[in-house]
C-alpha cells in the first residue's frame, strides 16, 4: 500500500492554515495549539498559499507541529514562495558548473606542465611550460573570483526559505512522511540540498524517513534531472514522487529514468504535464527500462476524460465519412474528366472525326491520364489550404 492510504480510506484531519491567514497568524495558531497539546489530534498540517514570506519561525514551528504528529505526518506548503525571488540560485548552479570546468582545465595544464620536461627541443619545452604555466595562474586567477561570489551568494541563500526548511529538517528527528511543495518556485540549487538531506535522513537511526515527495510545478527543467536521477538511485525509502510539469525535455526524462533501473522502494513515478517531451521518446524510454524494473508505475500523460472521450466519437465518425465521399468525388471527377477528354475528339453527330490528327487524339488522351492520376494521388486539402476538401465538382478550386 502506498504511503498514507491508510489514512487517506478514512478523513484526514488536516489542520488547515492557508490563505487568507498571513505568516503571523499561522505561527500565532500553531503555537496555541502546542500549548494545548492539540497537535496529536491531527494528521498533518496544510500552509498552503499563505500570504508573506515564510521565515525560520513559521517554519521550524511547523516543524516541531509534525513531530507530534502520530505516525508521521503531512506536511503541504503547496504555492508557498520558496525562492529567494532572485537569480542567486540559478547563479550559483552556474558559477558551480563554471567551477568545475575551471578545476578540470587547471588539471589539463598541470599534466601539460608535467610533460613539457619530456621534450627533446629546449626552446619547445620551455614554450610549452611558459604556457602551461599561464594556463594554471589564469585557471586559479577565475576559481579565486568564483569562490568569492559564491560566498557573498551563500549569504544570501541562507536567508532563502527553502534552505531554511530542509537545513531545519536535517538538523531534527524528522517525523515527516509526505511533503508537498508544488508550485513554490524551487530551483535545481535547492533540489540538490533536498536530495542530500532525504538520504541522510534514510541512513539514520532515529526518525522516520520521507515516503511521498510531490515537486508538481515547479520549473525545475533538465538541470534538476541529475540530483533527482541521484534520489531515485539511492533512496531505499521514497514511494511516490510526482514531477508533474517540471519543464523536462526528452534527455531530463531518460535520466530520472536511469535512477529507477536499481530502484526497488518506488511504487508511482508521476510525469504528466512535461509537454517539451516527445509521447514517442517517452514511450520508448519507458519500455526499455522496464527490462530492469517492473515494480514502478509511470504516469505519463493525462487519460481523457469519459466525456471527452464521448464527444470524439462522433468526430472520428465524421472525419471517416468524409474521408469516404472526398475518395468517392476524386473518382467521379476523374471520370468526368476522361470522358470530356475523349469527346473533344468526336464530330457534332457522335462519330470521329476523321480530320482530327493522330497526334491530337493521343496527345488529349495522355494529358487526360496524367490529370486523372494526380486526381487520384492528391491529397484532402484543397488549393486555399483548406483541410478535408477535395479538388472535385463539390469545391471551387482549380486543379
Amino acid at each position: 500500500m502506498a504511503p498514507g492510504m491508510g489514512k487517506l480510506l478514512e478523513e484526514e484531519r488536516i489542520l488547515r492554515l492557508s490563505s487568507p491567514m498571513d505568516v503571523g497568524d499561522a505561527a500565532q495558531k500553531i503555537s496555541q495549539l502546542e500549548e494545548e497539546n492539540g497537535a496529536q489530534q491531527y494528521d498533518g498540517l496544510d500552509l498552503s498559499m499563505l500570504d508573506g514570506m515564510l521565515g525560520q519561525d513559521l517554519l521550524g514551528k511547523a516543524l516541531d507541529f509534525c513531530s507530534r504528529v502520530r505516525g508521521g505526518a503531512l506536511l503541504r506548503l503547496a504555492h508557498c514562495e520558496l525562492g529567494t525571488g532572485t537569480d542567486c540560485e540559478q547563479r550559483i548552479f552556474d558559477l558551480k558548473a563554471e567551477k568545475a570546468v575551471q578545476e578540470s582545465e587547471k588539471a589539463l595544464q598541470v599534466k601539460k606542465k608535467s610533460e613539457s620536461s619530456k621534450q627533446k627541443d629546449f626552446a619547445a619545452s620551455a614554450e610549452m611550460r611558459r604556457n602551461a604555466t599561464a594556463g594554471i595562474e589564469q585557471c586559479e586567477q577565475r576559481l579565486g573570483e568564483i569562490a568569492q561570489e559564491l560566498a557573498d551568494l551563500d549569504q544570501v541563500k541562507m536567508q532563502a526559505p527553502w534552505w531554511l526548511l530542509f537545513s531545519q529538517m536535517q538538523a531534527r528527528k524528522n517525523n515527516i512522511l509526505r511533503l508537498d511543495m508544488s508550485n513554490c518556485d524551487l530551483h535545481a540549487t535547492g533540489l540538490q540540498l533536498l536530495q542530500e538531506v532525504l538520504l541522510d535522513l534514510e541512513h539514520r537511526g532515529d526518525g522516520i524517513a520521507v515516503e511521498e515527495l510531490v515537486l508538481d510545478g515547479n520549473d525545475l527543467g533538465d538541470s534538476a534531472t541529475v540530483a533527482l536521477a541521484s534520489l531515485l538511485r539511492l533512496s531505499s525509502c521514497l514511494a511516490v514522487l510526482r514531477l508533474r510539469n517540471i519543464g523536462v525535455t526528452d534527455g531530463g526524462l531518460g535520466q530520472i529514468l536511469s535512477g529507477l533501473v536499481s530502484n526497488k522502494s518506488l511504487l508511482l513515478l508521476d510525469l504528466r504535464g512535461n509537454g517539451l517531451c516527445s509521447p514517442e521518446i517517452s514511450k520508448a524510454a519507458t519500455d526499455g527500462f522496464r527490462r530492469f524494473n517492473k515494480t514502478v508505475q509511470i504516469l505519463l500523460a493525462r487519460r481523457p476524460s469519459s466525456a471527452e472521450r464521448a464527444r470524439a466519437r462522433p468526430e472520428r465518425r465524421g472525419q471517416r465519412l468524409a474521408s469516404e465521399l472526398a475518395s468517392r468525388g476524386r473518382a467521379t471527377r476523374a471520370e468526368h474528366l476522361l470522358e470530356s477528354a475523349s469527346s473533344r475528339v468526336r464530330g457534332p453527330d457522335g462519330d470521329t472525326d476523321d480530320h482530327a490528327s493522330v497526334d491530337s487524339v493521343r496527345g488529349d488522351q495522355r494529358e487526360a491520364g496524367e490529370r486523372r492520376s494526380r486526381l487520384l494521388k492528391a491529397r484532402d486539402v484543397c488549393a486555399d489550404g483548406t483541410e478535408r476538401h477535395i479538388c472535385c465538382s463539390a469545391c471551387a478550386c482549380t486543379v
